[in-house]
């Protein structure tokens, strides 16, 4: 079951949406929000202003963000033994081949930034079905 979700992506209208969306589809766990890669690897490693932050069950993460990107924050999350089960959305308005085959490599979702709310909706309601298991780290 997903309880913790943190959102990686620096603008502020699509965190409201995705907030807006994630709500409209039921969720009702905790959400976090962080502006950049840098944030992200903070709240991860429990850094400065996120020494308290709890381990998400899943990160939706934008590739286009200042400071970090979210390339770089993936690779970094991906090549740390304590973080690399938690599974993560790449949700991005470009869907370059690279871009595509770094989801692939990575073995993350990628999913396109919906033009309308209701596609918000739809795409957030696929993902909480997509991951709504007991097992979402693995096992115990």
């Amino acid at each position: 079951m997903i309880q913790s979700i943190l959102v990686a992506d620096d603008d502020l209208d699509f965190r409201l949406i995705i907030r807006l969306a994630l709500e409209a589809s039921g969720y009702k766990g905790n959400m976090h929000f962080v502006d950049d890669g840098l944030e992200l690897m903070d709240f991860l490693n429990h850094r400065g202003e996120y020494t308290d932050s709890e381990i998400p069950d899943l990160i939706i993460l934008d590739l286009n963000m200042p400071r970090k990107n979210g390339r770089e924050a993936l690779h970094e999350i991906k090549a740390d033994p304590a973080l690399t089960s938690i599974p993560i959305v790449i949700l991005s308005v470009a869907s370059s081949k690279e871009d595509l085959q770094l989801s692939r490599d990575f073995d993350c979702p990628f999913i396109r930034k919906p033009d309308s709310y209701s596609q918000w909706v739809n795409a957030m309601e696929a993902l909480l079905k997509f991951y709504d298991t007991d097992d979402v780290k693995g096992d115990p």
